[in-house]
């Protein structure tokens, strides 16, 4: 293996004491993966004679890393990212969600609101109308200030709709997960095409994102960084507690 320029997928899971229950899922696309090792060295200084210098050196490890740029905004992903939770809600009727409106403000429904069935709006038993109350969007509505029903003071009504189903996340109410990975790969360098190849980093403490682009001109991208730590159920003499990795 003269040079190396890798490619391939990242499985991941969450990191159990018995290797035989890790069980791994595809992160997706990932447009970097990289091991980072950081040293602490301890000097013995010379102050025999005037020359100076060191008489001894001495280097160890002093924190392993991995980061790694993941595309894919996957559940699975976005949870590992943000110390968070998702859940499924399915699609369905909402009847009578009650909401306080100000005239000329947005107000946020529970739900998504599916634009093709049109909302009811009330204020007790009156109807708002549409364009000329308020304006609906999928986060919620508007109370225009040309309503003559909603004042501009705070206004309690009760919207019905039809909301929209998706994926919902909780982000930061979980601490930080220790998880296993592997890094089924190529060398698309190498003499002989592509080379396969396997790495498998036992025990990892994620950190969670340190940002989270919502509106940008480029795709937006999950910047993922963690502390590989020992793994100590590898006690056979010789064999890493970081990390493996087996080339073609």
């Amino acid at each position: 293996m003269a040079g190396f320029i890798g490619k391939g997928r990242i499985l991941m899971g969450n990191f159990d004491t018995d290797p035989s229950k890790r069980k791994f899922y595809p992160v997706g696309n990932a447009e970097e993966l990289k091991i980072s090792v950081s040293t602490e060295e301890k000097t013995l200084k010379n102050y025999l004679d005037c020359a100076g210098g060191d008489l001894e050196t001495m280097s160890r490890v002093d924190k392993v890393t991995v980061s790694m740029s993941l595309t894919d905004f996957t559940p699975l992903n976005l949870e590992a990212a943000t110390y968070g939770i998702t859940s499924v809600t399915a699609a369905g009727t909402v009847s009578d969600e009650a909401i306080s409106c100000f005239q000329g403000y947005f107000t946020s429904t529970d739900n998504m609101i599916n634009l093709s069935v049109a909302p009811v709006v009330k204020k007790g038993t009156t109807t708002l109308v549409d364009g000329t109350d308020y304006r609906v969007t999928h986060g919620g509505i508007e109370i225009l200030k040309t309503s003559v029903t909603v004042p501009a003071a705070w206004t309690d009504l009760t919207i019905s709709y039809t909301k929209m189903g998706g994926t919902v996340l909780e982000a930061l109410i979980s601490s930080g997960k220790e998880v296993s990975m592997i890094f089924e790969g190529f060398n698309t360098a190498s003499a002989n095409g592509c080379a396969k190849g396997v790495a498998k980093l036992y025990r990892l403490k994620l950190s969670p994102l340190k940002d989270l682009s919502l509106i940008g001109d480029d795709f937006a991208k999950l910047q993922l960084e963690a502390n590989l730590l020992p793994d100590a159920g590898v006690t056979t003499a010789g064999l890493s507690k970081f990390f493996s990795w087996t080339m073609e």
